[in-house]
This record gives structure tokens, C-alpha cells and sequence, in this order.
């Protein structure tokens, strides 16, 4: 996953970029996923960093085809919750033309640390985010089958028990990260890098 994109992935990043790539460096992490900085370079010699993430892993395409498209909703939501978070520029969701379901990002500046020297106040500014994300407008969501269901005038709708437990997993998440986020302290055993679980 860390060599150099083929030829027909880096021809589609060029084409929505304007202009051909002249570097692909690949950047650390991406288990999920290959992912490289491209430098691209305009007519008139202005130069740009972008980021091409493309899922190249056959079994994870097969588990999840809809993974490219997935991760463009998502970036087009964090976005519009005012978090901090890369624009998305393309997406290619079934990779036909970049030869693998593909997005294409700008450049977020800043580098991932896993070990931090104040580990309560990275695990703040981590529990800050989520609210923000879950209580902005959302796109139009798929319409569950238990509301397409007729219901006998006087009953309730039950939606499906995979539906009701994704529901609860969500409202219990939401509500952990609302607490420790609103919270001045962090758990020891979390700030220490153990689970209470």
C-alpha cells in the first residue's frame, strides 16, 4: 500500500486537479487504505498538495463496496459541522476510473500523534468533536423498512432489531461523549490508557 499509485489512478487525480502530479509521497498509516500527498502542478507553475486515499484491499471492498462513498458523506458532514477536516475535492466510489474506489482530499496541515504529553486534554479536545458532528444538519437519511411498513391503525411501527440496536449503540455513544467532553477530568484508567470495561 505504500508504493506509488498506478498511472491510471494518478491520470484521474490529475484530471480534477487541473494539472499533472509530479510527486506521490505515501504518508504513514492507511491500514484500511493507501494513501499518499500528491504535489500537483498548474499552468502557470503554482503547486499544490492533495491527499488520494484508495482502497485497495479486496476483501475490505468486498465486506464494505460502499467505503469510498461512505467516507465522501462523511467528510461532506464533518465539514458542515465546522469541524476540523479535510475538503473533499473527488471521490470515485467504485474506482472506475481511478481503479479503485478512491477520494481525493485537500491537505490538513499538523501530523497524528498517538503518544501525547497531556493525554487529558488530547482525549478532550477528541471527545469535543462528536457532538459537534452528530448535532449538525444532516443529509437525507435512508428511509428505515420499518417506516415503509403499513401499521394496523393503533399499533406502533417496530423497526427491525439490527435498526433499534445501531440506534442505541448511537444515543449511548453520543451521550459519553457529550459527559466527557463537558467534563474537566478524565477517568485515570482512561487517561492512563487502560479501559474500565
Amino acid at each position: 500500500m505504500r508504493s506509488r499509485p498506478p498511472r491510471q489512478a494518478l491520470a484521474w487525480a490529475a484530471a480534477r486537479l487541473g494539472g499533472p502530479v509530479i510527486s506521490a509521497r505515501a504518508l504513514r498509516g492507511g491500514m484500511s487504505s493507501a494513501v499518499h500527498l500528491l504535489t500537483t502542478q498548474d499552468g502557470a507553475g503554482q503547486r499544490r498538495q492533495t491527499v488520494l486515499r484508495r482502497y485497495v484491499r479486496p476483501e475490505l471492498n468486498a465486506e464494505e463496496p460502499d467505503i469510498a462513498a461512505r467516507e465522501a458523506r462523511a467528510l461532506r458532514v464533518a465539514e458542515s459541522a465546522g469541524v476540523p477536516t479535510p475538503l473533499l475535492l473527488a471521490a470515485d466510489p467504485a474506482g472506475a476510473d481511478a481503479g479503485a474506489p478512491a477520494v481525493l482530499t485537500s491537505r490538513l496541515p499538523g501530523r497524528v500523534d498517538w503518544w501525547p504529553a497531556d493525554t487529558g486534554r488530547w482525549l478532550r479536545r477528541l471527545a469535543e468533536m462528536p457532538p459537534r458532528i452528530h448535532d449538525s444538519p444532516r443529509p437525507a437519511r435512508r428511509i428505515c423498512r420499518c417506516q415503509l411498513a403499513a401499521v394496523p391503525a393503533g399499533r406502533q411501527a417496530r423497526c427491525d432489531p439490527l435498526h433499534n440496536a445501531a440506534k442505541q449503540r448511537y444515543q449511548t455513544w453520543r451521550s459519553g461523549y457529550r459527559r466527557t467532553a463537558a467534563s474537566r477530568s478524565i477517568p485515570s484508567a482512561v487517561s492512563a490508557g487502560r479501559s474500565t470495561a
